[in-house]
């Protein structure tokens, strides 16, 4: 029977994954719970926020809810598509904001998250590697040391961009890491490197947080998990922001639904993932074509038989794009491409 370790602040969670680098706890032996954590607490002061919802606040949680959404498909089907996601676990996943006084404050059950991510995240991955993720994604979108770690980034990136002595001095005044936070990036930085799915939530509640502080720019004032951001300040820092567009790969098993021989420079293919169903348009790397890979493809072409593929592709808010196939095996055979 594993330890069961309850999970109360952002403290605590940090302890464990800092008890996990250390190697004095093994979470195969633990399961977890949450209790009276994470919680999310957005407050907007103005005369139209009271007991309301703006369309600016409105669009700025369901950007939220998307990362959290993106988040679960990416780590349980290995696809940043949403549309992937049934009904059911778009309701297990829905967070619930409610309105009080001059202030919207969201109020998230995560435990229900957690068994979501259990639920399916078991069949392919050890209790390990599950509750890893599922702390680390609660310190990365409802961990206050991650707004201040964005809000910090986003401060450095602006420095460099501002043409104003005066938005730059404004910057330059802010201060939003303690030792503490700094901390806390090493301890996420070091995870991370050991895995690509931490890496990829990263991404994601980054531009969870970014459209979070946006909705503060109409308001007279406001604060994030108890950080006061003030309207200019919160237009500054998301001004040019971006959604990442991340490298990843898509390797797996495809068919090859059409070639399209169009184009004399580029040789393009559709191709259909077997596990997922998603559709991806992608280009042949002129390597591939060598008389090694090119049985391979032309037996997945004509007798319509599936076919490994190894996959270069940037990712952006769940559509693939600049998809680059490296690399065509038999399927079930190794890919042992380089990226």
């Amino acid at each position: 029977m594993p330890d069961q370790l309850i999970i109360r602040s952002e403290e605590d969670a940090y302890s464990v994954l800092q008890r996990h680098i250390d190697g004095s706890i093994d979470l195969e032996d633990v399961s977890i719970q949450f209790e009276g954590w994470p919680r999310l607490e957005v407050t907007l002061c103005g005369e139209k926020y009271r007991q309301s919802i703006t369309p600016t606040m409105m669009k700025s949680f369901l950007e939220f809810q998307s990362e959290i959404y993106r988040s679960y498909s990416f780590i349980i089907y290995e696809s940043y598509n949403i549309r992937l996601l049934s009904k059911e676990e778009r309701d297990k996943l829905e967070i619930i904001v409610k309105v009080v006084g001059g202030s919207s404050i969201y109020d998230i059950n995560f435990q229900e998250i957690i068994e979501k991510f259990l639920g399916k995240g078991i069949e392919k991955m050890d209790s390990k590697q599950i509750t890893l993720i599922v702390i680390t994604l609660a310190v990365l979108f409802f961990g206050n040391s991650a707004f201040r770690t964005y809000l910090d980034h986003r401060k450095n990136v602006r420095i460099a961009e501002v043409r104003s002595d005066e938005q730059r001095e404004h910057l330059q005044a802010l201060q939003f890491l303690s030792e503490q936070e700094t901390e806390r990036s090493r301890i996420i930085a070091s995870i991370a490197a050991e895995n690509d799915q931490v890496r990829d939530i990263q991404h994601f509640a980054y531009d969870a947080h970014g459209a979070l502080v946006k909705s503060i720019a109409p308001a007279s004032n406001g604060k994030i998990q108890g950080i006061e951001i003030d309207p200019e300040t919160a237009e500054i820092l998301t001004a040019n922001a971006r959604k990442h567009a991340e490298e990843t790969r898509l390797d797996g098993t495809y068919k090859i639904l059409r070639v399209d021989t169009s184009d004399p420079t580029e040789f393009k293919v559709r191709i259909q993932d077997t596990t997922s169903g998603q559709l991806i348009d992608a280009i042949l790397q002129d390597s591939i074509l060598s008389p090694q890979n090119k049985p391979t493809l032309e037996r997945a072409v004509w007798a319509r038989t599936p076919v490994s593929l190894a996959i270069n592709a940037r990712s952006l808010q769940g559509e693939i794009r600049n998809a680059v196939i490296i690399s065509a095996r038999e399927a079930g055979a190794v890919q042992t491409a380089e990226q």
